[in-house]
């Protein structure tokens, strides 16, 4: 099933937090209208890429993600047998970021569409809500 995408206006955001002294100042950022998924990829969505064959196509792998994949010998996300992680409807955890890209060029095959990882700053404006400066989403 195609995933529940939501518009993320165009507009500036504060990216940053001001208690962090090891990350990057607080700063106003200008990002362009975007969406992106409005829930975590679950279980069994992923279970589709994998039983798709998504971890024997290097078609949908990065270089270095297919040389990560084979060098590690990695065939389905980690945790995938924990019983506390792998109920259907939970998000999928144990992924790599290359795991996660080839799954999103899988997606995009399937749906004849684009999907991609956000960056960090759409995934800090998405995940704030309000355009305000508050340090999360419900508040400071």
């Amino acid at each position: 099933m195609l995933p529940d995408l939501i518009l993320i206006p165009a507009g500036s955001f504060t990216m940053g937090h001001p208690a962090h002294s090891d990350a990057t100042p607080q700063h106003q950022l200008d990002l362009g209208a975007f969406k992106i998924g409005k829930y975590p990829v679950t279980n069994a969505e992923f279970a589709e890429f994998i039983a798709a064959g998504g971890y024997q196509n290097e078609i949908h792998w990065t270089t270095i993600g297919w040389r990560w994949r084979e060098s590690r010998h990695v065939t389905e996300p980690g945790f995938l047998d924990d019983p506390q992680f792998n109920a259907a409807k939970q998000p999928v955890v144990g992924v790599s970021w290359y795991e996660a890209v080839a799954f999103c060029d899988w997606l995009g095959e399937k749906y004849s569409r684009r999907f991609r990882l956000p960056s960090e700053a759409e995934w800090e404006k998405a995940a704030r809500g309000a355009t305000d400066a508050r340090a999360f989403p419900w508040g400071d």
